[in-house]
C-alpha cells in the first residue's frame, strides 16, 4: 500500500485523489483489502484533523467504500473428507506418516471444531485436555487465547496422534501446498480448508446460541455470526410447541 499512496500534501489531500486510488487498488487486491486500508487511512486523518488540527476535513470520509463480496456458501461434507481420507490412506484414529494424512486429520479436527488451520498445528499437548474435552488455543487471529470443546471426532484424531511430540509436527506452508494438490486430485477444486469453520460454524449454529459460539469461533463480532442460524418459520415454530 506505501508505494501506492497518492504523493501529495495533506493541505491538497481530496477525495477524487483517493477515489482514484482506491479503483487502482481494487485491480490489484481484495475489495476487503481496500476496506481495510480506507478504514486506516480514515483514522489517521481522522486524528490530523481532529487532535492536530491540520486538516479541516477528513478526505476519505466522502470516498465510497467498495462493497463487500458475498461471502463463500461452500462446506465440506462428510462425503467429501472420505474421498480425501481414501486418496490419502488416512483413517482417524490411526497416527500419520505423510503430509496427506496430517492434511486430511487436520481437517477432520477443524470441520468440527471451527479451529483454523494455523490454530490446529499450533496445539501442543500440553493445550489438550481429553479429559475435559477442551483445547486451549494460544496463538489465534485476535492474540487472545480461548477454549475449544472437543467432540468425539476430534478427540479421535488427537488419540492416533498421541505418539507425536506435538499433534501436528508440520507447518502450515507445507499443509496448505499438501491439501490443495490432494483436493485437485481428488476432483474438490471448489473447496478450501478454511471451508471447514464455515463448515463447524453452521452445524455448532444448529446446537447452540449465539453467544456461546462466538466464545467458540472466537468472533467479537455476532453480526457476523448471525448468518449462520438460518433457522426458517416453520423450524421455529415447530420448537415452539
Amino acid at each position: 500500500m506505501k508505494r501506492e499512496l497518492p504523493n501529495v500534501q495533506l493541505c491538497d489531500a481530496q477525495p477524487f485523489i483517493f477515489a482514484d486510488w482506491r479503483d487502482t487498488r481494487l485491480e490489484k487486491v481484495k475489495t476487503s483489502t481496500v476496506r481495510r486500508e480506507m478504514n486506516l487511512l480514515s483514522g489517521v486523518f481522522t486524528v490530523a484533523r481532529r487532535e492536530w488540527g491540520w486538516l479541516d476535513t477528513n478526505p476519505i470520509a466522502d470516498v465510497k467504500k467498495p462493497k463487500n463480496t458475498q461471502p463463500r456458501d461452500v462446506l465440506i461434507t462428510p462425503s467429501d473428507r472420505a474421498t480425501l481420507n481414501q486418496l490419502a490412506g488416512y483413517e482417524p484414529g490411526q497416527n500419520c506418516k505423510t503430509l496427506r494424512q496430517y492434511a486430511c486429520a487436520a481437517l477432520a479436527v477443524a470441520c468440527v471444531s471451527a479451529m483454523r488451520m494455523s490454530e490446529i498445528i499450533g496445539l501442543e499437548w500440553d493445550d489438550i485436555d481429553v479429559h475435559r474435552k477442551v483445547a486451549r488455543l494460544r496463538d489465534t487471529k485476535n492474540d487472545s487465547s480461548r477454549e475449544v470443546p472437543l467432540r468425539k471426532l476430534a478427540i479421535q484424531v488427537l488419540e492416533g496422534l498421541s505418539a507425536n511430540p506435538k499433534p501436528f509436527p508440520v507447518d502450515r506452508d507445507s499443509l496448505s501446498v499438501t491439501f490443495m494438490r490432494l483436493k485437485i486430485e481428488a476432483g474438490l477444486n471448489h473447496i478450501r480448508f478454511h471451508d471447514s469453520r464455515a463448515t463447524a460454524i453452521t452445524d455448532l449454529a444448529h446446537k447452540l446460541p449465539i453467544n456461546t459460539l462466538a466464545r467458540i469461533s472466537g468472533h467479537r463480532d455476532l453480526k457476523i455470526l448471525q448468518g449462520y442460524y438460518r433457522k426458517s418459520m416453520s423450524d421455529i415454530a415447530s420448537e415452539l410447541d
